[in-house]
């Protein structure tokens, strides 16, 4: 299917990027945000997808910058 780009949308810059996954749905929301100096965090975009499309997204990105990172062990405590 052809994809269409909206000229209006901007490219902002991040910095920070938060995940949120819902426990009772295969549903996560992803928060970018930016800092501001001195010293704040303002969110200029968000996203909610479905657990699979995540998946998707962080395999697109791992293959497009030929990184794999592997799942670490849990932490003494956790």
């Amino acid at each position: 299917m052809p994809t269409v780009s909206d000229e209006n949308i901007k490219t902002v810059w991040i910095d920070r990027m938060q995940l949120l996954v819902r426990s009772d749905a295969p549903i996560g929301t992803i928060s970018f945000a930016t800092l501001i100096p001195p010293d704040r965090l303002v969110e200029v975009g968000r996203f909610q997808t479905t657990v699979p499309h995540l998946k998707a997204i962080v395999d697109l990105i791992c293959r497009n910058i030929d990184y794999y990172p592997t799942k670490s062990s849990p932490k003494p405590g956790a």
